[in-house]
């Protein structure tokens, strides 16, 4: 999840590092710049929970319940929330994908500079979610 925050394209520069191709330490480093969060930072658990309240700021045009529950009831990208039926459980979660589709910027990234295991991710059919 922290590889779909976006970093501001101004702030790109504090977060470059070097990389020698193929792990040879005789060749000249190569310059690169993350574009997105960093998994491991210790800042990035907070950075992730603003992008999901951020989004749910964003998308006011879902009803309060769905708006709420991503700004109270969100631990990094876990959801910890009750609800008294089934069918509200259900409209909820459908909901909450929505929204937070929405805010997914992997389409945004070129797919040459996609790391493989993304390539062709598509999240909105994703077993794992439904």
């Amino acid at each position: 999840m922290f590889y779909q925050v976006r970093v501001p394209h101004s702030n790109c520069d504090y977060l470059q590092f070097l990389w020698w191709p193929d792990g040879d330490l005789n060749e000249d480093p190569k310059e690169y710049q993350m574009l997105v969060d960093l998994f491991g930072g210790a800042s990035y658990p907070s950075c992730a929970n603003f992008a999901f309240k951020k989004s749910a700021e964003d998308k006011l045009a879902f009803d309060v319940i769905t708006v709420e529950t991503v700004k109270q009831n969100f631990y990094i990208d876990d959801c910890f929330k009750c609800v008294a039926t089934n069918p509200e459980a259900i409209r909820l979660v459908g909901q909450l994908r929505e929204m937070l589709s929405k805010g997914d910027v992997i389409s945004c990234v070129p797919e040459i500079e996609r790391a493989p295991s993304v390539k062709d991710l598509d999240l909105s059919n994703n077993p794992a979610l439904t």
